[in-house]
């Protein structure tokens, strides 16, 4: 069975005019299935447009904290008319990294997402940086609602209690090359069970390297390497975590 690529941006500008490259490396390299993470309403149209293109894509549609001032209260209507294409919310979230202080805003509009994913019955991706504590608190109020915490930088005990609450934890290429300590530690101490793969391509390998769904391949081989296991069964495993979850 093809992996999963649980989070990746195919809309972003860098891929403008090679999308169909991209998805065909991918698939060579084993990579059958992408997510697009949506960020705002100004590239909902284009995920929807390459989803519509290319059967290997699905979308979650959704306002990233970095963009929520860009929207207004009535986007959340035009939000609602993806929904019925969409696998999932997001990606939605908190960052309260220096530069971002804007948290009561953030918070409004990641509260009204985890509303609509309650009432569409959809799971949810969330964005979590040095915010993983009101994320996890917002996430308790919501009782059933599940997802994954993408891209997670947090800590052990954090990532336990959200697995607790049925959340997955996205691991990918960012930390497994900035923070490879980290990476070990979440690979090693938390079950597969709990885990998805993801490239957050192109971002996730620093501004020098590009980054694309066929670098999952060294997600899988980190983990395995902390485990000492084989890749192909570490990928096969956490693809088909994000299939039952995102109804793939």
């Amino acid at each position: 069975m093809p992996w999963v690529d649980s989070h990746c941006h195919l809309d972003d500008p860098r891929f403008d005019g090679v999308v169909s490259n991209i998805i065909a490396r991918a698939k060579r390299a084993g990579v059958g299935h992408s997510i697009i993470a949506g960020i705002g309403k100004s590239r909902w149209a284009k995920q929807a447009y390459i989803a519509s293109e290319h059967t290997e894509v699905s979308n979650a549609f959704g306002i990233h904290p970095w963009y929520c001032h860009e929207h207004g209260v009535d986007d959340l209507a035009t939000l609602q008319t993806y929904l019925p294409q969409a696998i999932a919310i997001g990606e939605c979230g908190l960052d309260y990294s220096p530069g971002f202080e804007n948290k009561k805003e953030q918070m409004w509009w990641f509260e009204a997402q985890l509303d609509l994913a309650v009432s569409a019955n959809k799971p949810v991706i969330i964005h979590a940086v040095k915010a993983i504590g009101d994320v996890t608190e917002a996430l308790k109020k919501r009782v059933g609602l599940h997802g994954v915490i993408h891209g997670f930088s947090g800590s052990l005990q954090q990532a336990r209690i959200l697995t607790e609450m049925g959340f997955f934890i996205g691991l990918g290429t960012r930390l497994l090359h900035q923070n490879p300590k980290r990476f070990n530690e979440l690979a090693t101490s938390l079950s597969l069970a709990h885990i998805l793969l993801e490239t957050d391509s192109p971002d996730g390998l620093g501004h020098e390297v590009a980054n694309e769904p066929a670098k999952l391949w060294d997600v899988g081989e980190g983990i395995a390497n902390a485990l000492g296991a084989n890749p192909s069964d570490v990928l096969k495993t956490c693809s088909q975590h994000a299939r039952e979850l995102f109804h793939l």
